[in-house]
């Protein structure tokens, strides 16, 4: 009893310290906001390094992993892989490159019709991107998956993640090189115009000036374009894993007519950081304090703390630089037009990776799988996580896009499909639920 009155006292201790703390940080916010609005201070961009630890860090397995990745894939398609190099280079990144491979499927799906409406149209390629600090080798698998539904395959590596012949210098070069808003976008607009036909050409070397024989274009077949080559924009599918649910979310309110499926979605950089900073620090309080369901009890007594801790260090960590910007400079034909009062603020509103903002502009198919043990995008409130998370985003994804559906009257399919026994990171091919459900959706589209 002692010790357990102990433990309790340590726990309260730990909740005022965490309030006093939560109070300075949003007061230092304050004057930090104000301070960069005067002189223009560049964001805190070592923050970002909590979110994405390995950015700008040189793999030294990853040479061998390609390899045996691509000599894997060759196997299953019967057909090369094509790995490209995708120009996204910046005045202030002039070296930038972003890594795909480029696969084709066995029994790619039938051409559509040009005479038919869009809605009777299905989705015929797929960009794939993975996770936190995840490469196009490490996601071979949903590779494959996707090709055995009849679909064109190019899968990312988001820039900032180095191949193995390349080095992004010390701590400042690696500073440079975390994923932004802006970067993910760059990433996600480049492969969306290589497929369609809007990027001339990728290469096959990381040149910024390729040679004419070394530049790689889009050989899906297709009519929409009135050419011969090339997907048409609501023919393409965007799946993010975890993550890579921001690039997904992103090119949807830039380009509002492709195809997204979120794997383990975070809704924003904000909610994910709560959600993660709760369940760690819950953790250390049962664990001092272990009390009969005392972690419902913990949640309420240090989530408003951790709420604003969390707000303070995702908004210096991401402001959306550059996203106010971004439609401006970067939309290019091709693309859907937009009156000139809607340009410059549909973008800057994703900042913080804001999710419901772009679910609120797309009008594609709309798929979202949910892990139902995730402790990253869910606050765990039961000690043997044997009863699903609380506020799993995935849930609120999925409602907000019915919500738009239906106001907007779109004629869309949107689904979400629960693994019951995945946690944060298992593929959607492990259990049968996801994978069949997903496999029923891809059919459906």
């Amino acid at each position: 009893m002692i010790r357990l009155a102990g433990g309790l006292v340590v726990v309260l201790l730990l909740n005022i310290v965490l309030w006093a703390i939560a109070i300075i940080a949003l007061c230092a916010f304050v004057c930090y906001a104000l301070f960069s609005a005067v002189v223009g201070a560049r964001p805190w961009r070592l923050l970002r390094l909590a979110y994405s630890p390995l950015a700008g860090a040189v793999d030294d397995t990853l040479a061998e992993r390609q390899q045996d990745a691509l000599e894997d894939l060759a196997a299953h398609t019967g057909k090369t892989p094509v790995k490209l190099w995708l120009n996204t280079s910046t005045p202030a990144q002039p070296e930038r490159r972003t890594h795909a491979v480029w696969l084709h499927p066995r029994r790619p799906r039938a051409e559509n019709d040009p005479n038919k409406p869009k809605h009777e149209h299905h989705i015929r390629a797929a960009i794939l991107v993975g996770g936190n600090c995840q490469t196009w080798a490490d996601m071979i698998d949903e590779a494959k998956f996707l090709l055995d539904q009849g679909l064109y395959v190019l899968s990312l590596t988001l820039s900032g993640y180095p191949d193995p012949d390349e080095s992004y210098g010390g701590l400042k070069g690696r500073l440079d090189w975390t994923p932004t808003e802006v970067s993910m976008l760059d990433d996600g607009v480049a492969a969306l115009r290589w497929l369609t036909g809007t990027l001339i050409s990728a290469s096959t070397s990381k040149e910024r000036d390729a040679p004419v024989n070394d530049r790689v274009y889009c050989d899906a077949p297709g009519r929409l374009h009135g050419s011969r080559y090339g997907i048409a924009h609501h023919e393409v599918l965007v799946e993010g894993h975890s993550l890579g649910s921001c690039l997904a979310h992103l090119v949807a309110a830039y380009e509002p007519s492709v195809a997204i499926t979120v794997m383990q979605p975070l809704s924003s950089i904000m909610q994910v950081s709560v959600y993660a900073s709760i369940n760690k620090v819950v953790d250390i309080a049962h664990m001092i304090a272990p009390l009969s369901k005392g972690r419902a009890l913990y949640v309420n007594l240090f989530g408003i703390p951790m709420w604003g801790l969390s707000l303070v260090y995702s908004c210096l960590a991401y402001n959306g630089g550059g996203l106010e910007k971004y439609d401006r400079v970067n939309r290019v034909s091709g693309f859907q037009k937009l009156p000139d009062e809607s340009v410059d603020c549909r973008m800057r509103d994703m900042a913080g990776f804001n999710a419901p903002t772009a679910i609120g502009i797309h009008e594609g198919h709309y798929c979202v799988i949910e892990a139902a043990l995730d402790d990253l995008m869910a606050v765990q409130v039961d000690e043997d996580k044997t009863k699903p998370f609380h506020g799993n985003m995935a849930l609120a994804l999925e409602e907000s896009a019915k919500a738009c559906t239906k106001a907007k009257h779109l004629r869309r399919r949107v689904k979400r499909i629960r693994s019951r026994r995945a946690d944060h990171g298992t593929p959607y091919y492990h259990y049968a639920d996801a994978r069949e459900g997903y496999k029923e959706w891809l059919a459906s589209i």
